[in-house]
């Protein structure tokens, strides 16, 4: 969920709103903005199936208004790691961005999920060249993909609101988007998926709420592409000449910690 600038940019689902969809859709893995593992919905309680769930909140730090954070871990049936970082990061004045750190292994095929504003009639756009593709993902129809090897962008947009998602590249990258049901009122409504196959999956990006033009032009991941990585290290390029580094550690205390301030 993303809410800026006095809006509502992300959304999650109205489990008991009759507006529009089903109440299988709307519990659905798809229908939210989270990681899905082949095309299955994630386990919904801890008797789903029976003890399938363990979660822990691993890192939260809120007190630097330049940048506050939060990361947690997920043990469940489908996945041997499934933990996501997101931060707030402050740009100047009232503009922010978020950096999103999702690690993901188990399974064959992941499907990071991205939607906007649910109560609004909502349209996505992306600079690469989408063609007709076979098939639904769960409810999702009307599918349009591309394979890349570079970045992917999805910028939505809801009236005067607008809200940018940066993908960091990773080889063999499918972007698709379709037509889900719309949740909170009746019709369609645009849902999209960054497929990632193998087993293993990094999901590094940022999203930016849009005031004008881009602040943030680009993000990519400077240590391995590995979920299980011990260290991974992010780069996001700004306008102005700034560089924000994200240093993402397994362990509880990252082996850097003792070293004092570092100097670039």
């Amino acid at each position: 969920f993303l809410f800026a600038q006095g809006e509502e940019l992300y959304s999650e689902t109205g489990y008991r709103d009759d507006s529009g969809g089903s109440r299988a859709w709307k519990a659905s893995t798809a229908a939210h903005n989270t990681v899905m593992i082949d095309e299955q919905d994630l386990p919904r309680s801890p008797n789903d199936p029976p003890a399938s769930i363990h979660g822990n909140l691993v890192f939260w730090a809120v007190n630097d208004p330049e940048c506050m954070a939060v990361e947690a871990d997920w043990k469940n049936t489908q996945a041997n790691r499934y933990r996501r970082l997101a931060a707030l990061v402050h740009l100047e004045g009232n503009r922010y961005y978020v950096f999103d750190l999702f690690r993901v292994s188990g399974g064959k095929t992941h499907d990071w999920m991205l939607h906007g504003p649910l109560h609004a009639d909502y349209t996505i756009e992306t600079p690469l060249e989408l063609k007709p593709r076979a098939g639904k993902l769960v409810e999702i129809s009307d599918l349009r993909s591309a394979v890349t090897d570079g970045p992917v962008f999805w910028t939505i947009r809801a009236g005067k609101s607008a809200v940018r998602a940066l993908l960091a590249a990773a080889p063999g990258t499918e972007a698709i988007q379709g037509q889900g049901p719309a949740i909170r009122r009746p019709g369609k409504q645009s849902f999209t998926a960054v497929r990632r196959t193998g087993g293993k999956s990094l999901y590094a990006a940022v999203h930016e709420p849009l005031s004008g033009e881009p602040r943030v032009k680009s993000i990519e991941v400077l240590g391995p592409q590995d979920p299980e990585a011990a260290l991974i290290v992010t780069k996001v390029v700004l306008e102005g000449d700034r560089i924000d580094y994200f240093l993402s550690t397994l362990d509880a205390q990252p082996p850097f910690a003792s070293r004092g301030p570092v100097a670039e």
